[in-house]
């Protein structure tokens, strides 16, 4: 899961932890009651259809979804981290206990609920059309596929699954939509990657070198990684061994909250715009959950950014923080990692976007 934040004054670590509080909320996977589509009086004028060749096994097709805009059949447009809202329409074609499960994913959102919770906890009627409404916000994760789309529009399906309840036999397998997700940093043909990931294009890196220090002491490295400490900042999420769980880095800083800090020392001056950090949930006193982002002025490191993550209760494997504000000369780009609880700081991948 990913937030975003662009720069509205000043920022501190414990601020932002106040900010967050001790209390988690969070929208993805936001279930309301679903009901049958013809006893709600029909479906919306905005309502796209789909094709029902889908049906895998039987029991269940995807009958279409609405966005509450129309679309004319193009792609829809969305902007990173924006909150999003659809009615997904399933119909029934055999009769479905209601313990049926239903999943609804794209990388780094995921909302699940069963057949019992749309119907009113009874079975499923054959030739009746369901109303399934999933709120979710667009806090994307890399993938092994995909990286995040930093530089450039990228398409993502949110796909949907639905598995029988007594031997979890996938009944209907499917695409809902697909989001055009727009460029998480400005288009300016000038912005590179200044620690020139692995992730990133050849093209978009900076090609200077970098070097990284850690004011509060060094971490350790994974001992199921490969790389060492400064080469598991930088040289891809899912690099070598494909997990990035095992490709990253981590402080013991007890358990409650703790901090520590990276500090990027760059090369040459340069203006920053972005950062972002992949952190790895390894095991559940693995975590990561806030960073400051500072740049140093010549004199002292001055607030520019910050990101937070949001507990689902469900915590995915990885994270992304990240952060994106004005232009900031500097040679010099400080983040101050932090967490509420756990008895690890851990961190996968840092990029960081200037030029």
């Amino acid at each position: 899961m990913t937030v975003s934040f662009r720069r509205e004054g000043g920022y501190s670590i414990s601020g932002l932890m106040a900010a967050v509080g001790a209390t988690w909320v969070i929208t993805l996977g936001l279930l309301c009651g679903g009901t049958t589509a013809t006893e709600a009086g029909g479906l919306p004028k905005t309502f796209i259809g789909h094709s029902e060749a889908s049906d895998r096994v039987g029991g269940i097709t995807l009958y279409g979804h609405d966005f509450g805009q129309e679309q004319a059949g193009a792609e829809a447009q969305a902007a990173f981290g924006e909150k999003k809202h659809v009615d997904v329409y399933l119909r029934v074609t055999e009769p479905l206990a209601s313990g049926t499960h239903l999943v609804a994913k794209m990388p780094g959102v995921v909302a699940e609920t069963h057949l019992g919770s749309l119907t009113g906890e009874r079975q499923g009627r054959i030739g009746e059309v369901l109303s399934w409404p999933i709120s979710f916000d667009l806090n994307l994760l890399p993938t092994s596929e995909q990286s995040l789309p930093f530089f450039d529009d990228k398409s993502y399906a949110l796909k949907i699954e639905a598995k029988r309840a007594v031997d979890s036999l996938v009944l209907l397998e499917d695409d809902v939509f697909r989001l055009n997700i727009q460029s998480m940093l400005p288009k300016d043909p000038r912005i590179v990657c200044l620690t020139s990931n692995s992730d990133i294009a050849t093209s978009k890196r900076s090609g200077k070198r970098v070097s990284f220090e850690f004011p509060g002491g060094d971490p350790t490295h994974h001992a199921s990684g490969t790389g060492d400490i400064l080469a598991e900042l930088t040289d891809g999420v899912f690099s070598h061994s494909g997990n990035p769980n095992w490709e990253s880095v981590y402080w013991r800083v007890g358990w409650g909250a703790g901090e520590r800090s990276i500090e990027a020392r760059l090369e040459s001056p340069s203006a920053v715009v972005g950062v972002c950090v992949i952190v790895a949930n390894t095991y559940p006193n693995y975590r990561t959950d806030m960073m400051v982002v500072s740049a140093f002025d010549g004199d002292v490191y001055v607030p520019i950014g910050q990101g937070a993550l949001v507990d689902s209760g469900r915590r995915p494997s990885i994270g992304a923080l990240f952060s994106a504000f004005d232009p900031t000369t500097t040679s010099k780009v400080k983040v101050d990692l932090s967490q509420q609880r756990g008895e690890f700081l851990s961190v996968s991948e840092v990029f960081v976007f200037g030029y």
